[in-house]
């Protein structure tokens, strides 16, 4: 994908990356089980993984991966 945006844009070329992929699940971090814990974090890290890889020989400024520290502090549920 990558490739063919820089094909059809070749005087735009990506120059970073964001990724924040989000799974829903209102829990503190201590209160997941293994299982559960897998399904939050399987995207997140699956997806940087596969950006990375992906961005590899291109000439990126920054590489922005975000998430929530709500599973640690809490936050008020849905």
């Amino acid at each position: 994908a990558f490739s063919k945006i820089g094909e059809k844009f070749p005087s735009c070329p990506i120059k970073g990356v964001f990724h924040s992929a989000a799974v829903l699940h209102d829990a503190l971090i201590e209160s997941l089980y293994e299982s559960l814990f897998r399904k939050v974090l399987k995207p997140k890290v699956s997806g940087a993984l596969n950006l990375h890889f992906a961005t590899l020989q291109e000439k990126l400024d920054f590489f922005v991966c975000y998430s929530s520290v709500s599973s640690v502090i809490g936050n008020a549920l849905q």
